[in-house]
């Protein structure tokens, strides 16, 4: 439990780095604060190396599946993150007034995350429950699945009317 927590506080610690362009990797470079920092706070040796492979291999887009059981946790909490009613709620406040400045509707011309309804379609093609590590998360994320394909398929309903 202890890789865990430590683990799921510090997974994201470099992700304000990549933002600004101060490293490529938020994984990659959280994986290195992640060690200074519990050595410093004089976390357990044997459990510094456990805690900072689950955060360098944690981010979906690695492709790696993380080793240690703690590994595939957080990867699976990662994952759970970026599904279901709060993902659609972060991706539409981040569309509409954040920092993607990216149109609600679809966009057949563009890429998967041109507009908001393009990244959640592109999503449920990438965050399907079997893509899960562990039977717990695949059990949330088939429900999480299930609600966010639903609102896909409602919102381009009303969304096609909108245009007859």
């Amino acid at each position: 439990m202890d890789v865990i927590k430590a683990a799921a506080l510090l997974h994201d610690i470099a992700r304000e780095k990549q933002s600004k362009g101060l490293c490529v990797c938020h994984a990659e470079e959280g994986c290195k604060m992640a060690k200074e920092i519990l050595d410093k706070y004089g976390f357990p040796n044997e459990k510094i190396f456990a805690v900072s492979e689950a955060i360098r291999v944690h981010r979906k887009s690695k492709g790696e599946k993380g080793a240690s059981k703690e590994a595939q946790i957080l990867q699976d909490a990662d994952k759970l993150d970026a599904l279901g009613a709060i993902n659609i709620a972060r991706i539409m406040l981040s569309s509409a007034c954040g920092e993607y400045k990216r149109p609600l509707h679809i966009n057949k011309d563009l890429g998967p995350k041109s507009s908001a309804i393009n990244f959640i379609l592109h999503q449920l093609k990438t965050q399907k429950p079997g893509t899960f590590n562990t039977e717990t998360a695949r059990k949330l994320a088939k429900e999480r699945y299930e609600f966010e394909k639903n609102y896909a398929e409602q919102f381009l309903k009303e969304w096609m009317t909108e245009l007859d």
